[in-house]
C-alpha cells in the first residue's frame, strides 16, 4: 500500500482516496493464514486502481519441492493438451475439447504447436487422433478412477511415450474399423456382434506435454482462432484486414 502511495505514476492514485482502501482491506489481511492468501488481497487491492503493471511477488511460501530441480521434475504435472472431464457413468476422463492451432505450422521456437491427441500429431506414428466424446480409461496400465485425479498418473512423464487405455465414441480409427468387420462377418454368422466392437478400449500411445508446452498450445489455439474470426468477420463485412498479435513486448516472445 506504501509503494503504490508513493510512487504511483499518479500523484491523485486515479480519483482513489487511498487511505480509505487501506481501511477497506486491513481486515483481510487480518484474516489471511498463508502468503498466498495475502498476496491475493494485495492484487485484489492494487486493482482497485485499474493499471496494468502492477505486480505481487516475492515473501516467502510454503513450497514442498524447496527449489530442488529433482524434485520439482518428479512432481511435475504433465498435460494430454486437451480439455477433460471424470465421467462416472463412462468409468474415465471424457475428451471435451481439444485445441486447434494454425494447420500450416508444427513447431515455433521448439515448442509443438499441436495437441498429444490430435489427428496431427498422432499420425506421424501410425495412429489415430481422439475427438471430443472420446474417453481415457487408463494411463500406462492404471485405471484413471483408480485415482482421485488423472494428473495423478500423469507426474514426471513430460517427453515420454505413455500408453492410454481409449474407447473412441465419436473418432475412428484402424483397430476400430477392424473390429467392425469382424463384427460385420460374426453377424453374417448370426452370431452376436456387440462386444467384438464397442466393449474394448484400445491403446494410444502419446507424449504428454510440460507445463510450457501446454500453455504454448492453448494460447496458440486462442490466438490462431482469434485471427481467423477476424478475417471471417471481415470477408463478411465485405473488406480484407491484417491481423497481428504481439505476445509480449520484450524478449524472445516479442
Amino acid at each position: 500500500w506504501r509503494m503504490l502511495r508513493d510512487y504511483f505514476y499518479d500523484p491523485s492514485m486515479g480519483g482513489l482516496e487511498w487511505d480509505r482502501i487501506f481501511d477497506r482491506y486491513l481486515p483481510l489481511v487480518e484474516r489471511c493464514s498463508k502468503r498466498e492468501e495475502l498476496d491475493d488481497v494485495l492484487r485484489q487491492m492494487a486493482g482497485e486502481l485499474s493499471a496494468l503493471h502492477v505486480f505481487v511477488y516475492g515473501g516467502e511460501y510454503n513450497i514442498p519441492n524447496h527449489g530442488d530441480p529433482m524434485l520439482e521434475a518428479i512432481n511435475e504435472i504433465a498435460s494430454l493438451g486437451a480439455l477433460l472431464r471424470r465421467s462416472t457413468e463412462k468409468f474415465g476422463y471424457e475428451v471435451i475439447k481439444i485445441p486447434e492451432t494454425d494447420p500450416d505450422f508444427h513447431m515455433v521456437d521448439g515448442l509443438p504447436m499441436y495437441s498429444p491427441l490430435s489427428s496431427r500429431t498422432l499420425s506421424m506414428s501410425g495412429q489415430d487422433g481422439l475427438a471430443p466424446g472420446d474417453v481415457i480409461v487408463g494411463v500406462n496400465g492404471e485405471s484413471v478412477m483408480s485415482v482421485p485425479d488423472i494428473n495423478m498418473l500423469l507426474r514426471n512423464v513430460a517427453g515420454e511415450s505413455v500408453r492410454l487405455e481409449v474407447v473412441r465414441f465419436n473418432s475412428t480409427s484402424k483397430l476400430q474399423e477392424a473390429r467392425k468387420l469382424k463384427a460385420r462377418l460374426l453377424e453374417s454368422k448370426g452370431e452376436d456382434a456387440t462386444e467384438s466392437v464397442f466393449a474394448l478400449p484400445e491403446p494410444l500411445i502419446v507424449v504428454p506435454l510440460d507445463s510450457e508446452g501446454n500453455s504454448n498450445l492453448w494460447y496458440t489455439a486462442w490466438e490462431w482462432k482469434t485471427r481467423e474470426t477476424a478475417r471471417h468477420l471481415a470477408a463478411d463485412a465485405g473488406f480484407t484486414l491484417g491481423y497481428i498479435h504481439l505476445r509480449d513486448m520484450a524478449g524472445a516472445p516479442a
